[in-house]
């Protein structure tokens, strides 16, 4: 069940606590994927004022609707607008950027300390591979 909602998302997200950071590994494909959560988030008139999204099977970290930018171990917190902002940014760089390449989101997460980072995997990207906790799974 986690490997199908990891391949469903099409992106790979977690909390990086020895970074302090936020970190998605994805395809070209699965960044647009992310941009469109966020596009589809803050064009919904449901999360305007209040609202939640749970990313990914283990339910960390959530988009939640919030008058201030910020992001913690277990939430992204903005406006619509500001969830637009991230999914435009990620959607340029998505185009942008080569295999291999990192980004860290310029739009959101600067003033907290914690960020968002962004890898490009290589087409064809198998988000459950990034998860320790299924690459644990399979030697046992």
């Amino acid at each position: 069940m986690v490997r199908s909602m990891w391949r469903e998302l099409g992106f790979y997200i977690v909390f990086d606590e020895e970074k302090n950071e936020i970190r998605v590994e994805a395809d070209s494909a699965g960044l647009l994927s992310f941009a469109k959560l966020f596009r589809d988030y803050g064009t919904d008139p449901d999360t305007i004022e209040v609202g939640h999204e749970h990313l990914g099977p283990y339910s960390d970290p959530t988009i939640i609707t919030g008058t201030e930018k910020k992001c913690t171990e277990k939430y992204i917190q903005g406006t619509q607008s500001d969830f637009l902002a991230l999914a435009l940014e990620v959607e340029t760089e998505a185009g942008r950027m080569s295999p291999g390449e990192s980004y860290f989101s310029q739009h959101f997460c600067n003033s907290s300390g914690i960020r968002i980072r962004f890898h490009l995997q290589k087409a064809g990207f198998d988000p459950c591979t990034a998860d320790p906790l299924l690459q644990d799974e399979a030697k046992t």
